[in-house]
C-alpha cells in the first residue's frame, strides 16, 4: 500500500488533532504526532514515505518529527475577524447564493475544491467565536480558511463560492483553478 493511500484517512479527519492521532497510530505510536508533521506529510510526498519507512522506531521517527524543515508547516495563528465581520460576509454570501437557487455543485466537485482545502496551510481550527458557533454548530468539519473566514467544508459546496487564495502560478485563477472575482 503506498504512502498516498495511507493519508486518505488522515487527510479525511475532521480537524487536525484527529490527524495527529491518526497518523501516530500509523507510525505505531501511542500518541499523537506534532501537527507540522501531519501538515507536511499530506503535502511532502518524500517525507511521508521516509515516515512510513521509520514506522515503529522511535528514534528514526523523533529525527523526522525534528527536522527543521517542519517549521514551514507550522498552523497559522487565526486572523481576528468580529462576529459582526463574519456574519456580515456570511450574509452576502447567502444572498449571492440564493440568487441561484441555492445551488450545489456535484458530488466529484465539491471533493475536488475541498481536498484543495484540506491541503492549504491556510485550514485552521475555528477561533471560540460565537458566529461559528452558530452557524457551523453542527458540521463535522469545522475548519476555517485562514484567508477568507470561511468554513471549508460549507464553502466547497457553494456553486457561487470560490477560493479567495490566488494560485500560485496563475494569480488569475484560485486555488480551486476557478477564475478569480475581486
Amino acid at each position: 500500500m503506498s504512502m498516498s493511500e495511507v493519508l486518505k484517512d488522515i487527510n479525511n479527519a475532521s480537524s487536525w488533532s484527529e490527524a495527529s492521532i491518526l497518523l501516530g497510530k500509523l507510525l505505531g505510536l501511542e500518541e499523537a504526532v506534532p501537527l507540522p508533521v501531519v501538515r507536511r506529510a499530506l503535502r511532502d510526498d518524500f517525507f511521508s514515505q521516509n515516515l512510513l519507512m521509520c514506522r515503529n522506531n522511535p528514534k528514526l521517527l523523533e529525527m523526522l518529527f525534528n527536522d527543521p524543515q517542519n517549521a514551514a508547516y507550522e498552523i497559522k495563528e487565526n486572523k481576528k475577524r468580529s462576529n459582526n465581520e463574519l456574519l456580515f460576509k456570511a450574509t452576502g454570501a447567502l444572498v449571492k447564493w440564493s440568487k441561484s437557487g441555492f445551488s450545489k455543485v456535484n458530488e466529484a466537485e465539491f471533493k475536488r475544491r475541498y481536498d484543495i482545502c484540506k491541503r492549504c496551510d491556510e485550514l485552521v481550527e475555528p477561533s471560540n467565536q460565537m458566529a461559528y458557533k452558530i452557524v457551523y454548530r453542527n458540521a463535522k468539519d469545522r475548519r476555517v480558511c485562514n484567508n477568507c473566514g470561511c468554513v471549508a467544508s460549507g464553502k466547497a459546496w457553494i456553486t457561487t463560492e470560490n477560493c479567495s487564495k490566488p494560485h500560485p502560478q496563475d494569480p488569475e485563477l484560485s486555488l480551486w483553478r476557478e477564475p478569480l472575482t475581486r
